[in-house]
């Protein structure tokens, strides 16, 4: 994302992620929105996750359910500008979710976790 506010021009910041299922959709992907403090523009970006050739992936991610790890999460989200916290490099496979999490289904910083009670 890092993206400029198309409606004012002001840089727009991170404010949540969601998967396609929690849109209704049937394909898996992340729907990450971004908003902008000026003008109160909210943008959503639609990131289809892919297999990864060799084999589908099966984990099933969500977001943790500890809310004191996300809402910390989410602070530092909206310092960095969207990038993901845990990694030093500001560049697109850094930003929120990450290259790592959109192939490897990893998070680095754990804002996401791994479904263990839906399997």
């Amino acid at each position: 994302m890092g993206s400029n506010c198309w409606h004012c021009g002001h840089e727009m910041v991170w404010q949540s992620d969601f998967s396609f299922e929690d849109y209704g959709l049937e394909e898996d992907g992340i729907v990450a929105v971004l908003y902008c403090h000026n003008c109160g523009t909210i943008a959503e970006f639609y990131t289809k996750l892919e297999e990864t050739g060799e084999q589908e992936m099966k984990k099933k991610m969500i977001l943790n359910p500890n809310k004191k790890i996300v809402e910390s999460i989410c602070k530092r989200l909206e310092i960095t500008g969207g990038y993901c916290p845990c990694i030093p490099e500001q560049n697109e496979d850094t930003i929120c979710p990450c290259k790592d999490f959109r192939e490897n289904q990893y998070c680095h910083c754990t804002l996401y976790v791994e479904d263990t009670e839906g399997i």
